[in-house]
């Protein structure tokens, strides 16, 4: 018989697989509105559910072309305080894995804790996460690409030019294996979603927000209504040219428009 995840990893607590589906990919002000969950006991159990919630703010139309989850299809769904007491003692004396759990779905859901009032805690000793195993035998990196890519090895490594031969080679064999088209409707989907060439501002179901400072997250609109000031400091700092007019424009009521 086929041992079960504790027993393959000795472990003496049960191990918790999980995912989340959030209205965006800020830990700090996103929400979670889907959590699917599998529980492996100790002894052999195991146990699974998955939650919808109402995340009390719009989804935007970019987080529901990943997940498919509509304001409307969690309209009635119950908020994640009502359901908090009983998530804390599922999750509560667990080892944690998934993909990506340590550096998004755990901080997230550790958030939405603590606007509960509970503190959830973990250490990096409770968490066996697969996207840093994966990363592990697979690194993401110059050399690793040119040998996935081109079946060479990158002897030389950091020296400036020959990175740059390096790289010119891996986009030559990306455009023969998945085409031009295909590369370019990857390069424009990651560029869309930023106002500016600094990505000092990105765009959120339709507002223009900063992407960082203390502001981070926030409507540039928003804080033109209750901190002018702190966009009048700004346009004294050396911010881009492209920059400074957004914020100009913004003082002035004229936002940009996609």
């Amino acid at each position: 018989m086929a041992k079960s995840l504790p027993e393959q990893f000795s472990l003496e607590r049960p191990l918790l697989v999980f995912d989340t589906e959030t209205t965006g990919l800020s830990v700090s002000f996103d929400r979670i509105i889907q959590l699917a969950y599998v529980k492996y006991g100790i002894d052999g159990s195991i146990e699974e559910k998955t939650y919808l919630f109402n995340p009390q703010m719009p989804i935007p139309a970019s987080a529901t072309a990943v997940h498919g989850l509509t304001d409307e299809s969690v309209k009635d769904a119950p908020l994640f305080k009502d359901v908090a007491e009983e998530l804390f003692e599922i999750f509560s004396g667990c080892i944690f894995s998934g993909f990506n759990v340590i550096g998004y779905d755990l901080p997230l859901l550790r958030q939405e804790f603590l606007r509960c009032g509970k503190d959830f805690t973990y250490s990096a000793a409770d968490i066996i996460d697969a996207k840093a195993i994966y990363h592990y035998f697979e690194p993401r990196t110059l050399s690793s690409a040119y040998r996935y890519y081109c079946g060479k090895e990158h002897t030389e490594a950091h020296d400036a030019m020959a990175d740059v031969k390096a790289a010119a080679e891996i986009l030559r064999a990306q455009i023969d294996q998945y085409g031009v088209d295909k590369i370019k409707e990857i390069q424009a989907s990651s560029a869309v979603e930023y106002v500016d060439a600094d990505r000092k501002f990105y765009w959120r179901d339709g507002q223009v927000c900063f992407a960082f400072a203390k502001h981070r997250h926030r409507p540039l609109a928003a804080v033109v209504e209750s901190e002018p000031g702190y966009l009048e400091w700004m346009l004294a700092q050396d911010f881009s040219p492209e920059v400074k007019k957004i914020i100009k424009d913004a003082l002035s009521g004229i936002f940009p428009s996609r």
